[in-house]
C-alpha cells in the first residue's frame, strides 16, 4: 500500500469516526437528496431582499425556504448572507447546509461554520471533516466560482482544534490543490496557535519536498512562517529542504524565503544570495529575504545585509540612477532600513548612497527615490546624533522622508538636552501630520519625557485624526504616559490620570466625526477604558449601540473597565443598512480602469461577484475623480500598495457611510485588490494590491478584484494622477 493510498484511508476513517458523532454532516447519498432541484429562476425581488439582508447583518431575514429553495441563486444569495452575518447563533442552520451538492452553497456554510467555531468548536470540526469526507467519495463537479476544498480547509484551520489539524494533516497527501489548502488551513492553526504539532510539521515537510508521486509543495512553508517558534526537531529538515526550492521559480517560493528567515544564522548566506539575484529572484522573494536579514539577531545577518547593500547600490551615474523608478528599488530600500548603526570603518562603502546627486531636470518620483536611499544610508552613519550633517540634509526636499528618518535616529536613545528639542521640533504644526504622528508615538517607550500627559491632551485635540488616534494609541499601549499605571506593572493603590488628558479623550468622542472615522473613534474609546474616563461615559453608552460593531465592541471593553463590571453592547433597534441607495445601482459586471500614476500605468479591475457593493462603492469613487491627486500612502515591499485617503497619512476615508465587510472563501494571490480596513465593517475608500501569495489576509478582507502592470514598482509617496474607466 502506497504512502498516499494510506493516507487516504486515514481520511476516509477520520471522516467515518466523526460522522457518527453528534451534530454530523449528513452523508453524500443523504447531501444528494437534501440539495434541491436548480432549474427554477430566482425571483430578482427576493435576490434583492436577500442582499439587503447581508448588509443589514440580519439572517433572520432570511427564511427557512430560502436556504432549501429550489432555484440556485436563492439558496447561494441566502447561504451566503447567513454566513456573512458572522452569528454564532446560526450555526445550527449553517451545519445543514454542508449537505448542498451546489459547491458555492457548500463552500459558503463552510466559510460560515468557521467564523463562528465558538459556538460549538468540536461539533463543527466534526461536521466539516465528515462533509470533506462525503465530498471525497462525490463524482468530480463542474468548476464553480468557489472552492469546497478550501474552503472547508480554512474553516478547520479558523477551528483549530486538534482534530481539526489531524485532519488537514491528512490532506497533504492528496491531490495538490487540496494539499495546497491543506497547507493554508495549517497556517491559519499556526497563527492562532504559535505552534503546530510535530507531526503536522513531519507532513508539511513530506509534502514540501515531495515524491515520485507528486511535485514539492512550496504552500507548506506558509505554516513554518507563521510559527513563533519552529519546532526544533524540523529546523535542520527545514533548512534542507528550503535550500533546495529557493532554484525553482513560483509565486510561493515566497514562503520559502519567509522560512529561512525564520531559521538565524544558518540561513544568513541563503538569504544573501536571494537578496543580491535580482536575476534569479522576483521582488517579493527579494524583499522577504531582506527583512529576514534585518530581522536577525546575529552579527552575520548585519554583515550580509550591509555588503548587499553595497553590491546592490546603483552608483552615481545618471543613467543607471534611473533604473531606482523600477521595481528593483524596493529591496534595496528595505535592506537599507534594517540596517543598524555602523562604525566609521564599516559605512564607508555607505558614504556615496547617503551623498548621492539629483541629476538635473530628474523627475519627482526618480528624487524622491534618491532621497529614500541617502536617508536610509544616513540613518546608518548618523548613530544616535539626529544632528549628522548627512542625515540633515538628506532629502533635498526637505519633506517626509528625512524627518521620518531623523526620528528613527532620535529613538536610539534617550531623549534629552539637544535631541529632546529636536524631538519636540517635530511635533510642530508646520510638520507634515506624518512626521508628528511618528514623533509622538515614540511617548510609548521614552518615558524619560517629561509631561507626556500635556503633549498627549494637545494631540487629542488636533483637527488631525491621524493625530487624535496616534494619541489614543500611545496612551492603550503605555498608559503611565497618561498619569495611569500600566495594567502589567504592580502599583501601591491607583494613581489617577492626568485630568487634561481625560478630558481630551472626553471632548474627542463628543466630537463630530465622519461616519467613517471608525478606527479615530475606536481608537478614542480604548483609550477612555483605560483612563477609566468617566466624563466619556454618556459617549461610550452611544457606541454601546451602535449599529457598528468595531464601535460596540470598543465601548464595551470601555464601560467595562470604567463600571468594573461586564459590558454587553448590543445595536438598537433594527441595524439598517448604511449603504442601502447603493443596493439599486450596484455593478452588474466587471470594470476595468486605467491608473495612471508618476511612476507608470498599471490597470485595476473591480469584480462584484464576491464583494458587489464595496466593487460599487470604489467604481463609482473612481468615476467622480476621488483617487485623482492621491499620493499612495504605504507600500509595503513585496507585501502590499495601499491608497485610497486623500490626506495621505492612512486615517482618512471617502466621508460616507463605512461599508459591511464582504469577506469570502478564497484567497489572495498576487494582483488580488482588497479593501482595506481598521476593524470589523470600517472600509470606506482605500484600497490595496497584493505584490505576492498573501493567504493569511484570506477570509478577513473583502476581495473586489484583479490588479495589473507594474504594481511592484509605485513606491511610498508616488502620486496617482489619475484613474479613468476604460470599458464601458
Amino acid at each position: 500500500m502506497s504512502a498516499r493510498t494510506a493516507m487516504l484511508g486515514a481520511l476516509v476513517l477520520a471522516g467515518c469516526v466523526s460522522a457518527c458523532g453528534k451534530g454530523a454532516a449528513p452523508s453524500s447519498a443523504d447531501a444528494a437528496a437534501a440539495a434541491p432541484s436548480s432549474s427554477a429562476s430566482a425571483p430578482p425581488s427576493r435576490i434583492a431582499a436577500l442582499r439587503r439582508a447581508e448588509l443589514q447583518r440580519d439572517p433572520a431575514a432570511v427564511t427557512d425556504d430560502d436556504l432549501a429553495s429550489p432555484a440556485i441563486e436563492v439558496r447561494r444569495a441566502a447561504s451566503r448572507a447567513v454566513a456573512r452575518a458572522e452569528d454564532p447563533r446560526q450555526a445550527d442552520r449553517l451545519l445543514p447546509l454542508l449537505a448542498d451538492s451546489d459547491h458555492e452553497v457548500l463552500s459558503w456554510a463552510a466559510f460560515g461554520l468557521g467564523g463562528t467555531c465558538q459556538a460549538n468548536r468540536d461539533r463543527i470540526v466534526r461536521a466539516l471533516v465528515a462533509r470533506s469526507l462525503s465530498l471525497a467519495l462525490e463524482a468530480p463537479a463542474p468548476p464553480a466560482s468557489l472552492d469546497p476544498w478550501f474552503a472547508i480547509a480554512r474553516a478547520l484551520g479558523a477551528c483549530g482544534t486538534q482534530e481539526a489539524e489531524r485532519s488537514l494533516d491528512a490532506w497533504l497527501e492528496l491531490d495538490r490543490s487540496r494539499a495546497e489548502s491543506a497547507a493554508f488551513g495549517l497556517g491559519d492553526i499556526a497563527t492562532r496557535h504559535k505552534r503546530l504539532e510535530e507531526e503536522s510539521a513531519a507532513q508539511l515537510l513530506r509534502a514540501a519536498s515531495g515524491d515520485a508521486a507528486r511535485d514539492p509543495l512550496d504552500e507548506a512553508f506558509f505554516p513554518f512562517g507563521r510559527l513563533r517558534i519552529q519546532p526544533p526537531r524540523a529546523v535542520e529538515q527545514e533548512l534542507q529542504i528550503a535550500r533546495t526550492r529557493l532554484d525553482h521559480a513560483a509565486a510561493a517560493r515566497v514562503f520559502v524565503v519567509r522560512t529561512l528567515a525564520r531559521l538565524g544564522d544558518d540561513a544568513v548566506d541563503d538569504l544573501a544570495r536571494v537578496l543580491t539575484t535580482p536575476a534569479s529572484f522576483s521582488v517579493a522573494d527579494r524583499a522577504e529575504a531582506a527583512r529576514g536579514l534585518a530581522s536577525g539577531t546575529g552579527r552575520a545577518s548585519q554583515t550580509a545585509l550591509l555588503r548587499a547593500v553595497v553590491q546592490l547600490a546603483p552608483g552615481s551615474d545618471p543613467v543607471a540612477l534611473t533604473a531606482l523608478t523600477g521595481a528593483s528599488f524596493h529591496p534595496l530600500v528595505v535592506a537599507l532600513d534594517g540596517l543598524e548603526p555602523v562604525t566609521a570603518a564599516q559605512g564607508a562603502p555607505l558614504r556615496p548612497m547617503a551623498e548621492l546627486a539629483v541629476p538635473p531636470g530628474a523627475p519627482p518620483t526618480l528624487a524622491r527615490r534618491i532621497a529614500a536611499l541617502r536617508c536610509g544610508a544616513a540613518k546608518a552613519l548618523a548613530g544616535s546624533n539626529p544632528e549628522d550633517p548627512r542625515l540633515v540634509a538628506c532629502d533635498p526636499a526637505h519633506g517626509t522622508t528625512g524627518a521620518l528618518a531623523r526620528i528613527a535616529v532620535l529613538n536610539r536613545t534617550k531623549l534629552s538636552g539637544a535631541r529632546l528639542a529636536a524631538w519636540r521640533a517635530m511635533l510642530d504644526d508646520k510638520q507634515p501630520v506624518r512626521v508628528r504622528e511618528a514623533a509622538l508615538r515614540l511617548l510609548a517607550t521614552h518615558t524619560e519625557v517629561t509631561d507626556p500627559a500635556g503633549i498627549l491632551a494637545a494631540a487629542l485635540e488636533s483637527p488631525h485624526a491621524a493625530l487624535v488616534a496616534s494619541a489614543a494609541e500611545v496612551i492603550a499601549q503605555a498608559p503611565e504616559t497618561a498619569g495611569t499605571p500600566s495594567r502589567g506593572k504592580k502599583t501601591e493603590g491607583r494613581a489617577d490620570p492626568d485630568p487634561r488628558v481625560v478630558q481630551a479623550i472626553a471632548a474627542a468622542l463628543d466630537k463630530e466625526r465622519p461616519p467613517d472615522d471608525v478606527e479615530v473613534v475606536a481608537a478614542l474609546a480604548k483609550a477612555a477604558g483605560v483612563v477609566r474616563a468617566a466624563a466619556a461615559h454618556k459617549a461610550l453608552e452611544a457606541l454601546c449601540v451602535s449599529h457598528q460593531p468595531t464601535l460596540r465592541a470598543a465601548a464595551a471593553a470601555a464601560l467595562a473597565s470604567i463600571d468594573d463590571k461586564k459590558t454587553v453592547c448590543e445595536p438598537a433597534g433594527k441595524v439598517a443598512a448604511p449603504v442601502a441607495e447603493e443596493l439599486s445601482r450596484l455593478i452588474a459586471a466587471p470594470v476595468r480602469f486605467e491608473v495612471k500614476t508618476d511612476a507608470g500605468v498599471a490597470t485595476l479591475t473591480l469584480d462584484p461577484s464576491l464583494a458587489p457593493v464595496a466593487a460599487t462603492r470604489i467604481a463609482e469613487l473612481a468615476g467622480k475623480g476621488f483617487f485623482d491627486k492621491n499620493v499612495v500612502h504605504r507600500v509595503v515591499p513585496g507585501f502590499v500598495v495601499q491608497f485610497g485617503d486623500p490626506g495621505g497619512d492612512g486615517w482618512g476615508g471617502s466621508g460616507q457611510p463605512p461599508l459591511r465587510c464582504e469577506t469570502s472563501p478564497v484567497s489572495f494571490t498576487t494582483g488580488t485588490v482588497g479593501m482595506a480596513l481598521g476593524g470589523r465593517d470600517t472600509g470606506s475608500s482605500q484600497v490595496f494590491v497584493t505584490l505576492a501569495p498573501a493567504p493569511h489576509l484570506d477570509g478577513h478582507y473583502a476581495v473586489i478584484g484583479k490588479a495589473e502592470g507594474p504594481w511592484d514598482a509605485i513606491a511610498e509617496g508616488d502620486v496617482i494622477e489619475s484613474v479613468r474607466r476604460v470599458n464601458r
